[in-house]
């Protein structure tokens, strides 16, 4: 059931124009298949501090700015 799943969200995010997420677990599934994507923070920081630590490297991942 679990293989389905991560296949339908593959094929989802695979056939988007673009993607913007504030989940990690979307952010880490966009970078794993190498996907430009924008990445908003969470209400306590975590995915700030995420993409702090392993993501800001990548090229294409864009950390949105909060207003």
């Amino acid at each position: 059931m679990s293989r389905r799943a991560v296949d339908r969200a593959v094929a989802a995010f695979r056939g988007a124009d673009g993607i913007i997420t504030s989940r990690l677990h979307g952010h880490i599934l966009a970078s794993l298949l190498g996907l430009p994507h924008t990445l908003r923070d969470n209400s306590y920081g975590k995915n700030r501090s995420y993409y702090d630590a392993w993501s800001a490297s990548l090229s294409f991942v864009t950390m949105a700015d909060e207003d």
